[in-house]
């Protein structure tokens, strides 16, 4: 073989070698890039995570008030009804005191009733004697 004829045909060798090199170092950058990015998306993403649980609790706290507020409303509205029951409250001793009073009039009372019938007796006694007089005189 000739060695203009082996000179070009090592040339195109060489190309082709230098081809497929230069393809494996195009594959070998490009698995390079995904294994990077794969190492970056595997590490934490702490800002993603924080903003999470910012927006969640951000959630709960609105649903909590929601559902608080109502609650809160009656309670107040339970109270004031309650300290406008308990102005009304008597005291026992003022109830006993009241009792005691009625107790005395009552009292007071029956001793007026019984001297007015005490007085209404005499009275009618002093009546049927008078009217016994007078029919006597009459029959006479």
């Amino acid at each position: 073989m000739p060695q203009a004829q082996f000179d070009s045909r090592l040339s195109v060798l060489e190309t082709e070698v230098k081809g497929i090199v230069g393809t494996q170092q195009s594959i070998i950058n490009a698995v390079d890039r995904i294994s990077n990015k794969i190492d970056q998306k595997s590490t934490p993403q702490w800002s993603v995570y924080i903003s999470a649980i910012g927006v969640l609790l951000t959630v709960l706290v609105l649903i909590g008030t929601a559902w608080k507020a109502p609650i809160e409303t009656q309670l107040s509205r339970h109270e004031s009804d309650l300290r406008l029951f308990q102005s009304h409250i008597v005291p026992r001793n003022e109830h006993e005191e009241h009792w005691r009073q009625q107790e005395r009039d009552f009292s007071f009372m029956r001793d007026r009733i019984s001297r007015e019938e005490d007085r209404s007796t005499k009275g009618e006694d002093r009546l049927e004697k008078r009217i016994d007089r007078l029919e006597a005189k009459q029959l006479r």
